[in-house]
């Protein structure tokens, strides 16, 4: 499989044996490497698989400006809610995941303060995904 597009050191633009456009994630996976160059297989962590153009180039640009700290707290938060609850999540959950991540972070960092009117009835009745989110919130304070 060739590269299509460097988007960062970690992630990378490519087509599978289908010509749909997928972004590949791995650590160094785009480091040095340019368009045309060989994926190395063994530095893929993930796949991505987009379902139009416009999705796969929305990916693309999004993609290129998360910081690599907030990518990770997505991935460790949506695998920490798959095997701690049995949550069925789809990889593409980590796109809005780190989108939620990237707004909290620039409103804390802004003195920008939401006060959640559902943080009751989000505690009662959904304790699971609540306990997902103090998980992730635990992960950016550290």
């Amino acid at each position: 499989m060739k590269i299509e597009k460097v988007l960062n050191n970690n992630m990378v633009s490519a087509f599978n044996t289908e010509g749909k456009e997928i972004i590949l994630k791995g650590k160094s996976i785009g480091f040095g490497k340019k368009k045309g160059d060989e994926v190395d297989r063994k530095l893929v962590e993930r796949v991505f698989i987009q379902n139009d153009k416009r999705d796969a180039r929305h990916f693309e640009e999004y993609f290129a400006k998360l910081p690599q700290e907030y990518w990770e707290i997505s991935e460790q938060t949506v695998d920490y809610a798959k095997s701690e609850f049995g949550m069925r999540l789809d990889s593409r959950i980590i796109l809005p995941v780190c989108d939620h991540i990237a707004g909290a972070v620039d409103r804390y960092k802004d003195g920008t303060i939401l006060r959640n009117a559902m943080l009751w009835e989000g505690r009662r009745y959904y304790p699971n995904e609540f306990k997902v989110g103090q998980y992730a919130v635990d992960l950016i304070r550290r």
